[in-house]
């Protein structure tokens, strides 16, 4: 039978997303804060540093959210899932979701994933994702249509405050 993911993870990315200082936009609710930075361009090592302030909208909108997004329509279906290390202010929980098709046939995954203190390499299989919404069961890898690292109301409480850095976000 085949091994755990856990156990098998790979060495390096075989595809590296995320090379240019504008591959992702921040995406938040409006009283959320979120910053990107991009440092180490200039060496070809880039790595994207994101800055949150996590803000409720009112007493009655529980949902906060702020994220990484990539929306481009992209196929995954050649990779087994996705890896990259990251490290935060502090060991925090964030959530990498993937999304498939569009409009009212789209569908979410996501999976959650620790990030502490010291640069650590995550390699999270596709088969781990579960459904959020939509019809799809099974996600169409070869439909992606965006995907994001974020820290929301799942996750978090409101005023949570920190910061994550990602490096070598690719497919494995």
């Amino acid at each position: 039978g085949r091994r755990p993911a856990a156990r098998s993870a790979p060495a390096a990315p075989r595809l590296v997303l995320g090379g240019a200082g504008d591959y992702f936009q921040v995406e938040k609710n409006s009283q959320s804060r979120a910053e990107l930075r991009v440092d180490g361009l200039d060496r070809g090592e880039p790595v994207t540093r994101f800055v949150f302030e996590l803000r409720r909208e009112s007493p009655a909108k529980v949902d906060f959210w702020t994220a990484l997004a990539r929306r481009e329509n992209l196929d995954f279906s050649n990779y087994r899932g996705f890896v990259f290390e990251a490290r935060a202010s502090r060991s925090m929980r964030f959530w990498l979701q993937f999304r498939t098709g569009g409009g009212r046939l789209e569908s979410a995954f996501q999976h959650s994933f620790l990030a502490g203190e010291n640069w650590r390499r995550i390699a999270i299989p596709f088969a781990g994702f579960y459904r959020l919404y939509g019809a799809e069961t099974t996600p169409d890898l070869k439909k992606i249509s965006a995907f994001f690292f974020t820290i929301d109301n799942g996750n978090a409480h409101a005023g949570t405050r920190g910061e994550i850095s990602l490096r070598a976000i690719g497919l494995y």
